[in-house]
């Protein structure tokens, strides 16, 4: 969503295939591939300290680790997109007339500077249009408008031309992640509202759909990171050996009612899920005809296992772990050997319009 204010429009490339980039503070997901054939896909390991709240800190550590994954996977594409995400990025949703693009700028830039410090001075501001509302009294834009820092956004130009890449696109995961579903929301008759709940390593992210548009999102900074913690101080291992208790030993729904970390972990998530509960009723408040039909679950926290019954259970409300493109009625070719719910986010970058 924020690539025409920072990108000059260059030459156009023949190749389609593009490498999708998704920073995280402790993972750095990777995808390589086009909109309709993922050839390769990957996440490599944050180096430490390089990358804070989704902002590039070390420019050259960063921009070497993953010289080092192009390199050694022989990958050759020369264009580059960003995803990003952190609690410095300001998302609104905004109404104005319909009129010219310039003028819904100026609106726009007006209306998200009253959330800004800076009034927008050290921000990029921009917009996308979500629907358009003609009625006899009513003709307006939907917009989701952005502010992410300048600085945060100015990084990834660097990172891009230090990586000799064509900088294609930078957009915010929630934006992501809703391009990814869109076409479920869109095709499907049995699911007008859905809800997508993203656990990744640092945040975990709720966002609710209306027929495949956005209508809100709510992030809480909770993830398998905070997990992992709990089962380190618990037995005495390390931060990496915890993530292999997660993956082959703990579910979430056969707890031992005597063991404290396993149920402090429970009352962990069920607090990040009490605040979703919030979000979820302030859309059928607003919407009193509409509820959630099916809750999708992505994201690395989905390698917690029953996380899919245990979200059913305590939503009352049918849940699905997004194993396949399949699922989100996509016609995407994705490697078989590589789990679909860890990067379904990150390939919202390459489904974008251009």
């Amino acid at each position: 969503m924020l690539i025409k204010l920072v990108i000059k429009k260059g030459d156009i490339m023949f190749s389609k295939d593009i490498m999708a980039v998704n920073i995280g503070d402790s993972i750095i997901k990777i995808i390589v591939g086009n909109k309709s054939n993922i050839k390769f896909c990957e996440s490599i390991k944050t180096p430490e300290e390089s990358i804070v709240n989704g902002k590039v800190i070390e420019l050259e550590i960063v921009a070497l680790a993953l010289r080092k994954f192009i390199n050694k996977n022989n990958i050759n594409v020369k264009k580059i997109s960003f995803a990003i995400n952190g609690q410095d990025i300001v998302i609104r949703q905004i109404e104005t007339p319909i009129m010219k693009d310039k003028e819904i700028k100026k609106s726009v830039d007006w209306e998200m500077n009253q959330y800004l410090r800076d009034e927008g001075e050290n921000h990029y501001i921009d917009f996308e249009k979500v629907d358009t509302i003609v009625l006899e009294d009513k003709k307006t834009y939907k917009l989701l408008a952005v502010a992410a820092p300048r600085d945060k956004i100015d990084q990834l130009v660097e990172l891009s031309n230090s990586l000799n890449m064509k900088l294609v696109s930078v957009d915010v995961l929630s934006n992501c992640i809703v391009r990814a579903f869109r076409n479920l929301g869109i095709t499907s008759k049995e699911i007008e509202s859905m809800a997508v709940i993203d656990m990744g390593y640092e945040t975990t992210s709720i966002i609710i759909l209306e027929s495949g548009k956005f209508f809100i999102e709510r992030a809480v900074p909770f993830g398998l990171n905070n997990i992992a913690k709990e089962i380190c101080r618990k037995n005495g291992i390390d931060i990496e050996e915890a993530f292999n208790y997660i993956e082959e030993k703990y579910d979430i729904n056969n707890l031992k009612d005597e063991d404290e970390t396993e149920k402090r972990i429970e009352t962990l998530v069920e607090n990040v899920y009490s605040t979703f509960a919030k979000v979820i009723q302030f859309y059928t408040a607003n919407n009193t005809k509409k509820a959630i039909d099916e809750i999708f679950l992505i994201g690395s926290g989905c390698k917690l296992k029953g996380m899919d019954k245990f979200t059913n259970n305590y939503f009352s409300i049918k849940t699905s772990l997004v194993d396949s493109p399949e699922m989100l009625n996509l016609n995407i070719k994705f490697p078989g050997d590589k789990d679909f719910k860890t990067f379904a986010s990150t390939l919202g970058l390459l489904l974008r319009k251009e």
